[in-house]
């Protein structure tokens, strides 16, 4: 298995393992590192292609503009804990009361378009494999 194949499963490994723990356990902290880990390799296929953005196929591109997005989301989410929003009522928890969850509804709607790039980024990878033009 080519190093950009294996880290292409193992990104979409890691996403619906988090989503499969945030529906079935409501395990949300792991779930946050599961999604985390997953655009982490995610991004980690623009390093291990030969020639960088230029040498991607469509479905590794959404994948990786997925786990930008996605990783875009916790940066915010830190940015405004360093500024002090939120803080004080703990804005940043899972178990904080439901209109106490600005932040993670921030961070969240960044995860969820993530996932949505790495579902289409899937769909393009599989196609491409059913037609047998797949470059894995």
């Amino acid at each position: 298995m080519k190093p950009v194949s294996a880290v292409t499963t193992a990104a979409l490994a890691f996403a619906l393992a988090s989503i499969l723990v945030t529906r079935i356990l409501r395990a949300f902290d792991t779930a946050d590192i599961l999604s985390v880990i997953g655009f982490l390799l995610g991004l980690a296929l623009l390093r291990l292609s030969v020639d960088g953005w230029r040498s991607l196929d469509a479905g590794h591109r959404a994948i990786v503009i997925g786990a930008a997005v996605g990783l875009t989301g916790v940066l915010i989410k830190l940015l405004f804990v360093a500024l002090g929003i939120g803080v004080g009522a703990d804005h940043t928890m899972h178990d904080a009361p439901l209109q106490e969850r600005l932040l993670e509804h921030i961070h969240h709607l960044f995860f969820n378009v993530g996932f949505l790039f790495y579902l289409a980024g899937a769909l393009v990878l599989g196609w491409g494999a059913l037609r047998g033009k797949s470059k894995l």
